[in-house]
Order: C-alpha cells, then structure tokens, then sequence
C-alpha cells in the first residue's frame, strides 16, 4: 500500500550555511494541469519554496496494479514556485485508467502530499479492442492467369485491371472488372487493350471524374479514361515509355477531382533506379514534366513503390529496395510540400512501410524494422510534411508484415501479418496506443494493395492455388460496431449577450458510449434558407462521454446562427439533437460587449497571492507591499498580474478585447513623471479545468534603493477603462545591496542594516548573548527567523518555519 499523509513534525532544519522554509502548499494554478490529458503526458506539479534540498515524485498505478513511483525533475521556478515534471517514457494501455498522486520532501525531513484527499487522481486513456470492425471477403476477381493486379475504388464500387496472356508469343491483353456495393460477383471481364510483345503493367484509378487506366509497352505508356456515368473508354494522354519500359512499371496511381498522379521506378539496366513523379491536369492532354523524386543504383536490385497519398500540393510516398534474389529490402520515405516539384527522402532498417494522410495533410506512417526511438518491430510514427516527426510508438515487438494503414475520420486502422495470421489494430488518439489486436481472417498469402473508400478500407489479397494466382478483396465492415446510445449536453459558447462579433462561437456535444460515434456535423444556418454542415473534432472526454466541439468562426454583429448536431455511429444511423425540433440558436450582439476585467483585488481569490508576483515575490496581503527585491545589478522587474480569470474552462476576457496597463513612479506620492507600461497579454486557451490567463509587465531595471508605486488599469474593445481602486496602489524597493560578498553565511542587506557593515559579525556569532546556553540563537537563527539580532529573545517565543507555526502546550519539540 502506498503511504497517505505523513504527519507534518514540528522542527527547525538549518545549516552552517542555509536556512530554508519547507513549503506548505503543494498543487497547481493558472495554466499549469497536474497532467497534460495526452497519453502518456506530461505531469506536473507546484510547491511554493525553491527548489534547494526540495525533492518531488509522482505515484502512478495503471488498471488498479500496483503502484510505481518516479522521480520528478525540477524544471525552473515560476512567480516563486518550484517546478516539477514527469512524462513516462511508453504509453499507457488503450481504454486504460491511470491514477496517480504527488509527494513532496527537504532533505531535513518534511513532507507534503497532494493526493485529492486521499482519493487520488484519475484519468482515463482513449481506445479500446477490435470491436466495431469486421471482415468481409469479396468473391474471388475472374482473372484467368492474370499478370499482376491492381485495385482502385469510388463510392462503394471496385475497379480491378491485370494483363493475361495465353503464351509468349501471343500480345498482352489488358482487362478489366468491376463490382458494385451491393453486388456479390464481379462483372465480367472486358478487354480494354492488346498489346504485342508485352510488358503492359496496368494500374487503375478512381475518382468522381470516372476511372483511370495506365498500361504500356516498351515504346509507348497509355493513360484511357472511362468518365462517370460513361460506359465508354477515351485516350487521354500517351508518352513514349523511357528506359524500355512503360510508367507502369513498378508504380502506383492515384487520382482526385483535378489531377491524375503517377509515382514510377524509370528502371535503367543494368541496375539503376529513377524515381519518378508526374501529373496531368484533368482538363490537359499531356503529362507535365517528369520530377525526380531520387535515384539509387545497387547490385542486382530494384526499387518498387510501395504506398502513395496526394492531398493538394502535399505528396507522400513510400518505396522499398529489393533485391532481385530476395534476400534484404529496405524501404524510404519521400515527401514533397509543392506538388511534387522538390523531394526530400529517408530510410531505416526494416521492411516496405504503408502511408496514409488526412484531409489537412498530416502523415501517419507504419512501418517494420528498427525506429529512431522505439525499438524493433512493428512502428508508428507522424508528421506534418516538410516538419520533423513528431511522435514514435511500437506496436508489436516482433516480425511480420506491414499490409495496410488507413485514416478514417478521427481513427486509425493498422493491418500487418504475424506469424502467419493477418491481424488489425485501431486507434482513437493519433497513434499513441492501439487496441489489442484482433483477426481480419480471408486468408490469402499477400496483400498487394490497401485500398480505402470513404470509411472502409479493402486490401488486395493474393494466394497461390494449382491453377496459379488468384486474386480477391477483403474489406472492412461496421456490421459489429457498437450503436451510439445517448446524445446531448448540447451548447454554444460564449452564450448570451456575452457573444460578440469579435468572438469565435465555439459549439459542443457529447455522446455515448465512448468510441461508438464515429462523426460529428454541425448543422447550421444564417438566414434560414440555405444550410451549411461544419464537421466537429472528437476533443476528448468528458466524465464517460466522447466529447467533440468545433470552432465556427466570428459572425457579424446582429447574425443568428440556427443549427442542429448530427452524429453518427459506426453502423451509420445517425442520430440529431436539434433542440425538440426548434433548433438551437446562438445570437451575434449588435456591438461588442466586454465585462469589466476582475482585478486580484477584486476577484474571490483575492488572498491567492500567486495572482500577483515581481519577479516571482508576492505582495503582502496588508498593504500591496512587496517590500525589497533583491536584484542582481541591471536586472529588469517584471510584474505578472491576473487582470483575467478563466473561470472552469470559459474566457472571460481575450487578448482582443482588453488592454492591461501598469503606471509606475519612481517619487511615491508624486505622479507628475510616472511611466505607463502596456502588458503583454498570455491566453490559457481552453480546458475543463480552472485555468487563468495573465499578464506581464517589463519595467526594465532600476537602481540600487529605488522606491516605486504602480497602479493598474484595463480598456476594453469598447474603450472602457476599468482603474484599480484608489489607495490600493503597489509598490517595492530595490535593495542596496544584493548577495553575500563576504561568504560569511549572512545576506549583506541584512548586515548592513542590522550591524552597518559586513566585517564585525558572523552566522555563528551571537552579539545579544539570546537563548539559552545549550541553545544560542545565532546570527544565521537570527536571519532565518526574521528576529533582530541586537534584541535579546526569549526562547519560547521563537516561531517556527512550518506546522505546527507555535509549540504545543504538552509537547515534545525538537530543535536541531
């Protein structure tokens, strides 16, 4: 069992050398979380002393286990707090609950714990198992004896081509079958070419633009389009095929609503590669110019393109080197930012990797072999193209396959062969953990291609037989997912007349259970007539709720927005909350209305004095003092203020809509010459937390027993001016003198005013002749405990530096 509360005992710890305060509030404020919600994060806590002979470790227990602690570095000081920060070095589990504590301790004994009253804290990681997800296996492609096969799909409907020929010296024929969504068979084959001598590789493509056919021979490569709704096939554009063989070769095709793409290995004997890029606009009639991706000869090998994605001007692509004898393979990464005029290309130990992007274009990657970070095995990395990867994760620590890698709305699905069996893993939060994983079945012994349509993704199976090859697809289902049962805690945010034209309207649902809903739209309107859909991000969880929001933007002033939240499950029912059919509204002020800002004197938590700190030292309750700071030579003060408070997650103010001055003084009482410094504002964003944004104020450096009075105002967007309350005005003095030039334990400001120089007394020494003759209370007790040393004391008067503050009448006190 892991320790609760340790009592606090009464003590005084000090050293020839330092005297330091054990804290006595330990937790969080303003924009710091005790755990930054992403998996596994980063925790962090707060106690209120430096960080000198402090210590701190955070206990973390996973789906009730047992518990384990880890060390907390410290990581700087903040408005006079310590800093401390953990972030475990693997994930947690999928679906998994974590709790966790905080401790702190001194090197002298003391111990403080936040453990939410003993109930400890708690959160809850995204994903779960394989359920929602089956299987289905297509009908086997009738291919007699087909040369290679490719796959493209659109809209529910499958598209296959390959090339068959009956002997060697006969032409190539290249064919081609479709099959409907709610077909059981395949069409039969229809011939689309014959080429003489051969070596017509045919890719396919789809798009709503029709679909797509590249063949070729070893003078000229073909592309042919069948329009939608057409049953006729036209030429669209020919090239003559370099370096013997067609742009089909050893390619992927892939197509969208403007262009058609190729990525191919121009293969140049004896043992060359170039890859090449090229496109050609829907409108054109010829390819635009060949881009080279990279070149790369090796002995006897080849490289093959693996995996292919276009999402604007963002290009990605994966190949792989492999020898003629098998052997070795090793695959690259290759990604373009402008349409596939320039490359950038990288590689690992390991096996051909799968690709996939998002609508926005980040990159997720899955690959074999050995990553930066994470070890051998199955992988899983992401980026944003042109940026560094940003995260890595393993999966499976073992050998396999990578057979395909699909994003599907706010998800992942990973399909990769172990030991024989082809098995699928998903998951909900970017990568970072994975269900467990659970069987595709179909059998088959290769996947050629992964194909996705929407939300289902196909795979392209191979398998050897008596007859020869033979080829079928195995798609996913949604007949196993799990139904949404309850929507609702609909709303809109900021709301009421709090909602302005300089405001984005947030909107807000949740369902349940978690992982069922698999898309969130906002349904809207701003004249009633014509309806507009928003999709919604899935942004976390709220209790046992999936919780998805969207930004809407900024309306103009007097607009009404109606809307109604659709949201669907993962056997496609949608379910709507529109309010009992009156829709919700949300209603744009006709002019910009801000509150007044809540000073910390103002606010309920006025007596946290964290909310206003001078280079990290906090004003006294009494009287706005912050007494002497002492600072290095040229050193400049910075006032950090919470003109702002959050709230539980909702922006009272924004960096928009107020203004934060401070006006300072350096002659209290006179304002005739006083400075005016505009504050930069710092958001804390949005979280379901109490949270706090702020303000800093450079005052730039003063010097030596300076004495300055501040006050502080705000404007907001409507140019209101909100003044802190007269006769409650700050103020500090810079001290003479800052440090201990002589090394003899005592601070020089200290001596200087207690003594008026630094030469005749010492830490040991004890000029009043104060305590009793067991116990001296010394220049250093003296200083520690804020005693002046040239007035006798009387030992049971001295306060100590923690709980309990005074002796207690009966018991035993220990003094070391």
């Amino acid at each position: 069992m892991k320790p609760r509360m340790l009592p606090l005992l009464a003590g005084l710890c000090l050293s020839a050398t330092s005297a330091l305060a054990f804290p006595d509030r330990i937790g969080v404020y303003g924009m710091f979380e005790r755990h930054s919600e992403a998996n596994p994060g980063t925790f962090t806590i707060l106690m209120n002393q430096g960080y000198v002979g402090l210590h701190a470790d955070v206990g973390i227990q996973v789906n009730g286990g047992a518990w384990t602690t880890y060390d907390m570095p410290y990581t700087g000081l903040v408005e006079g707090n310590s800093k401390w920060q953990f972030t475990p070095a693997a994930a947690f589990p999928a679906g998994a609950t974590v709790k966790y504590y905080f401790h702190g301790w001194d090197d002298w004994g003391g111990h403080i714990y936040d453990n939410n009253n003993s109930q400890d804290y708690s959160f809850s990681v995204p994903g779960g198992g394989g359920d929602g997800v089956s299987w289905a296996t297509s009908a086997v492609i009738p291919a007699n004896g087909p040369q290679g096969m490719d796959l493209a799909a659109c809209n529910g409907t499958l598209y296959a081509v390959w090339a068959e020929r009956a002997a060697y010296e006969n032409p190539e024929t290249v064919m081609f079958a479709q099959r409907g969504s709610g077909d059981t068979a395949w069409s039969t084959p229809v011939q689309l070419a014959s080429v003489p001598g051969g070596m017509t590789y045919p890719l396919v493509t789809a798009s709503a633009r029709g679909v797509e056919v590249l063949f070729g021979s070893n003078t000229t490569t073909r592309l042919i389009l069948r329009p939608a709704g057409s049953s006729v096939w036209n030429e669209r554009a020919s090239v003559a095929s370099d370096g013997a063989a067609p742009m089909s070769r050893y390619g992927q095709l892939r197509a969208d609503d403007t262009y058609t793409y190729v990525a191919y290995d121009n293969f140049i004997a004896p043992e060359t590669s170039r890859v090449r890029f090229r496109r050609i606009h829907k409108e054109a009639s010829a390819w635009e110019a060949e881009r080279t991706v990279f070149d790369h000869s090796s002995y006897k090998a080849t490289i093959y393109i693996k995996d292919f994605e276009v999402r604007g001007q963002k290009v990605v692509l994966t190949t792989f080197l492999q020898g003629w004898y098998g052997g070795y393979t090793t695959p690259y990464f290759h990604e373009s930012a402008d349409g596939g005029l320039n490359w950038s290309s990288r590689t690992h130990d390991g096996n051909p990797s799968q690709v996939d992007m998002d609508a926005a274009g980040h990159v997720f990657y899955v690959s074999l072999g050995v990553s930066p970070t994470s070890g051998n095995g199955i992988f899983f990395a992401s980026k944003e193209v042109g940026s560094a990867w940003e995260s890595w994760s393993l999966f499976w620590p073992g050998t396999g396959s990578i057979d395909a890698l699909a994003k599907i709305d706010s998800g992942l699905v990973a399909v990769s062969t172990r030991n024989n069996l082809r098995y699928f893993e998903q998951s909900r939060d970017g990568g970072a953990t994975w269900s467990a994983p659970a069987p595709v079945g179909g059998g088959a012994d290769w996947i050629y291609k992964d194909v996705r349509d929407g939300k289902t993704v196909h795979l392209l199976a191979g398998e050897t037989i008596d007859s020869g090859n033979v080829f079928k697809v195995i798609s996913s289902g949604t007949a196993a997912a799990t139904p949404v049962e309850w929507i609702g805690n609909t709303y809109h945010w900021p709301s009421g007349s709090d909602l302005d034209s300089a405001d984005n309207l947030w909107i807000n649902i949740e369902s349940y259970p978690p992982g069922a809903a698999s898309e969130a739209v906002v349904h809207y309107t701003v004249n009633g007539t014509d309806w507009l859909d928003q999709p919604m991000e899935l942004a976390g969880q709220n209790g046992n709720n999936d919780w998805w929001h969207v930004n809407m933007g900024k309306f103009a002033g007097g607009t009404t927005v109606r809307y109604a939240v659709r949201i669907r499950d993962g056997q496609g029912t949608d379910h709507w909350d529109n309010n009992n059919t009156l829709d919700y509204r949300a209603t744009i002020a006709g002019s910009v209305t801000v509150k007044p800002p809540a000073f910390w004197m103002l606010d309920p938590y006025r007596y946290d004095t964290a909310k206003f700190r001078a280079n990290g030292v906090a004003s006294r309750e009494d009287n706005n003092s912050f007494g002497e700071l002492q600072l290095d030579a040229g050193k400049s003060v910075v006032v950090v203020t919470r003109p702002v408070e959050n709230g539980n997650g909702n922006l009272v103010q924004t960096g928009c809509s107020i203004t934060g001055r401070l006006h300072y003084t350096t002659t209290p009482g006179n304002w005739s010459n006083s400075v005016t410094v505009t504050g930069i504002f710092h958001p804390a964003g949005l979280s379901n937390k109490p949270i706090f944004d702020y303000y800093t104020f450079d005052l730039g450096p003063f010097a030596a027993g300076t004495q300055v009075e501040f006050w502080l105002e705000a404007i907001n967007a409507a140019g209101t001016t909100y003044a802190q309350n007269a006769g409650n005005d700050f103020d500090f003095t810079i001290a003479r003198t800052a440090g201990d030039t002589d090394l003899d334990g005592l601070p020089d400001q200290w001596e200087m005013d207690a003594f008026g120089n630094l030469t005749s007394q010492s830490a040991t020494n004890n000029p009043d002749l104060d305590g009793p003759t067991y116990f001296p209370i010394a220049n250093l007790i003296e200083w520690a405990l804020g005693l002046d040393p040239n007035v006798p004391n009387d030992s049971s008067g001295i306060k100590l530096l923690w709980s309990p503050a005074w002796p207690v009448p009966g018991a035993q006190m220990h003094l070391s």
